[in-house]
């Protein structure tokens, strides 16, 4: 992993001015540098559905009884991104582990987590859904249409666009309220990754770059500038990035890196209205209202949750600068 660092020290140094002694454009060499370490994740879902209605009692009118249908399987596959921040072996404990990480968001792999196994879930008409402070919320009268439950689950990713297998991997580790994950593949060393940068040295105003796989179509870089950082909507969404990098559905987890290819945050989601189309719910993001978690939260999530390794070579600790913080 030194080695890794090392180089990837040395090509940072090497560049200046504009467009760098190499004279290829800022977001030339970002992509050179951060997209052999960025993958799709893919989560393949088995699942059952069956209909629900409620019909009027014919001996009770105004009462109405709840028939449910049989059940029906079905499969269906959610992507999202990714980017590989470890590939070595690390001392665990009384054994050594030979793994790579990819960080994302909790919400693109969370239906391969055990708990989401038969757990049986509504669906409701859109019109019975009903946004109020960032949360959804139900009508009084909302009666669900449908009820879905996961069978089983297999998580996978792709490392090039015309990828023809299948590449296993499991969940090592998530939060649902920063929404952070880490994707493991075993047995796996030395792969391209990036290091993790530290958000607290980016400025308002700034061009960032990301790099992931929007709308399931692997791989893309594109960039904006950040317009806000420490935005708190609830307490679940606090201490967030919002900048203007267009993003889509798949780019969720995407990594946001500064010009010196360094993951300085992660896609989690956008700002916006929502409309329905029958029985669709479409959801419009706002232009420049994207959100994103910062690498220094995730940083202190991950030295707390023992993978600190994967940024020792960071030599700007952040939990002990975040800690000191306490002491007036």
């Amino acid at each position: 992993m030194g080695l890794v660092l090392g180089a990837a020290a040395l090509a940072v140094a090497s560049g200046g001015g504009s467009g760098g002694v190499d004279g290829l454009e800022p977001a030339v060499r970002v992509n050179q540098r951060v997209m052999p370490a960025v993958v799709q994740i893919v989560t393949e879902i088995d699942y059952e559905w069956r209909r629900v209605a409620y019909v009027e009692s014919r001996i009770q009118p105004g009462v109405f009884l709840r028939e449910v249908g049989e059940w029906e399987r079905h499969q269906t596959q959610v992507a999202g991104s990714g980017t590989v921040v470890f590939s070595d072996a690390v001392h665990w404990g009384n054994e050594v582990r030979v793994m790579t990480l990819i960080l994302t968001n909790h919400h693109v792999i969370q239906y391969a987590l055990p708990e989401y196994r038969l757990q049986v879930m509504k669906q409701y008409r859109p019109e019975d859904v009903r946004w109020h402070n960032w949360r959804q919320e139900l009508a009084p009268d909302a009666r669900e249409v449908a009820e879905v439950r996961v069978l089983g689950a297999r998580l996978g990713i792709v490392v090039v666009p015309d990828q023809n297998f299948w590449i296993p991997a499991q969940v090592e580790m998530y939060d649902p309220n920063m929404d952070v994950a880490l994707v493991r593949v075993d047995r796996v060393a030395g792969v391209p990754w990036v290091p993790l940068g530290d958000s607290d040295a980016v400025r308002v105003g700034e061009t960032l770059y990301m790099a992931g796989a929007p709308l399931g179509l692997p791989f893309q870089l594109t960039s904006g500038r950040l317009g806000q950082k420490d935005l708190d909507l609830t307490a679940q969404w606090r201490g967030l990035w919002r900048y203007e990098i267009p993003q889509a559905p798949g780019s969720s987890g995407s990594g946001l890196f500064n010009r010196d290819g360094e993951l300085v945050a992660i896609a989690r989601g956008s700002l916006g209205t929502a409309y329905f189309v029958g029985w669709e719910r479409i959801f419009v993001p706002e232009p420049g209202q994207h959100l994103g978690v910062p690498a220094n939260q995730i940083k202190f999530l991950l030295r707390w949750q023992g993978y600190g390794f994967v940024f020792d070579y960071d030599e700007t600790d952040i939990v002990q600068r975040w800690t000191a913080k306490k002491v007036q």
